[in-house]
């Protein structure tokens, strides 16, 4: 017999549907009307499945789309440009495609002093065609055309209409393991081989950190050395300049990559307070040790140390002592110079450049003052003769210490 609610076979004599439970009546035979392959019902669990399976499969295909619109390359460029308008330039960094040598604390020193912005009217629009060739080539992602995006962007800051172009990269990696990876270019970001020209002997420092400073070249007795960073973000740079014993000299620098931002080859470092007040000092004192050993006969060798290796290396300073040695009383002659005094004395502190002693890293002393000088012709009496002065005296920085450079008398 067949049931009349799904239609299959059941064995003669049974009350109920082995198949669906339904009822039967108990007449043998097919069922008046029926046909062959009767409609198939499932059961109510079998419905269950079917709908949480469908209602499952709708859910991934929403992940999924969800997804794609999150991990985008529209994403990207919304949240890179508001994390900019922001001010937060760590998490605008964080969607830079950037190489190591480009590192985030150096963008940041970049953008140290960009706060942030009061915006409106965002719009971000995708443009149509192909990347730029050498953009592409540029990136550090990307291997073909389809792996970049170009997109237009503009708003409204403090009531002007600004505009820029982002270029989106798909890097290759996944994110939640399903969706594209997509970056920003900082291709136009940044120059490469930016020149600098320094003060010899000096470092450079922007916005607080030691710039990384490859040298090109550098002449003896030249003023100023030539550098170059190998890259750099564009932004505005507090440059100092910076010396051991010389004034820091400070300038605001506003790096766009035009050129000649940083040639710093008019700037002349001059001692500082601490090292002016220590060099005065030291001029007597070095001045009254030189005088003394020579005019009591005592070699060259002994004061030696208060000259720098290059003026050793000269022999000029050996040269003069010895000639002022040779003034000295001799008591076989029973005459001589027998000692100086030097009083009155002024100290202007000039350029090198501005002198014919010394060398760039110098520090250079304009000094007048007045001279006493005292003979004896009898070894008995002594003839003063006083007299102003004016002589040029210069200093070196040697291994953390003052040393002579000439000697002038």
């Amino acid at each position: 017999m067949y049931c009349e609610r799904c239609g299959k076979k059941n064995e003669d004599g049974k009350k109920f549907c082995q198949y669906c439970g339904a009822p039967l009546s108990g007449r043998p035979g097919r069922p008046a009307g029926a046909k062959k392959g009767a409609a198939f019902r499932m059961k109510p669990l079998y419905w269950m499945i079917v709908v949480e399976g469908v209602l499952l499969g709708l859910l991934l295909v929403g992940c999924y789309f969800l997804g794609s619109h999150l991990y985008g390359p529209d994403a990207a460029v919304r949240s890179y440009v508001e994390a900019g308008l922001d001010g937060d330039w760590s998490r605008a960094y964080g969607w830079l495609d950037a190489d190591s040598s480009l590192s985030e604390n150096r963008y940041l020193s970049a953008h140290a002093g960009d706060k942030a912005a009061e915006y409106t009217d965002l719009t971000i629009r995708e443009k149509e065609g192909t990347v730029d060739r050498e953009i592409r080539r540029a990136s550090v992602s990307g291997e073909t055309a389809e792996d970049f995006r170009e997109y237009e962007v503009r708003c409204q800051v403090n009531g002007e209409s600004l505009h820029s172009t982002v270029i989106a990269v798909k890097t290759g990696y996944r994110k939640a393991f399903l969706f594209d990876e997509w970056k920003i270019v900082a291709v136009g970001m940044y120059g490469t081989d930016v020149p600098v020209t320094l003060p010899v002997g000096s470092t450079l420092f922007l916005n607080g950190q030691e710039a990384d400073l490859a040298a090109v070249s550098s002449e003896n007795g030249s003023y100023y050395e030539t550098y170059r960073i190998p890259e750099l973000f564009y932004g505005t740079y507090q440059a100092e300049i910076v010396r051991e014993g010389m004034e820091t000299c400070r300038i605001v620098v506003d790096y766009q990559g035009e050129g000649g931002e940083f040639d710093f080859s008019g700037i002349t470092l001059m001692p500082d307070q601490e090292t002016m007040n220590t060099l005065t000092e030291q001029f007597s004192s070095d001045y009254e040790t030189i005088l003394g050993a020579a005019l009591t006969g005592q070699d060259f060798d002994t004061i030696s140390a208060l000259f720098s290796e290059e003026a050793l290396e000269e022999g000029e300073v050996e040269y003069l002592y010895e000639n002022l040695q040779s003034t000295a009383y001799d008591a076989e002659r029973g005459r001589g110079l027998t000692r100086i005094e030097m009083g009155d004395l002024s100290m202007t502190f000039i350029s090198p450049g501005d002198s014919y002693v010394g060398e760039p890293e110098d520090v250079v002393m304009n000094i007048d003052g007045t001279v006493s000088t005292y003979h004896s012709y009898d070894g008995m009496t002594e003839e003063e003769n006083s007299d102003s002065a004016s002589w040029t005296v210069a200093y070196h920085l040697e291994d953390g210490v003052w040393k002579l450079q000439n000697f002038q008398w």
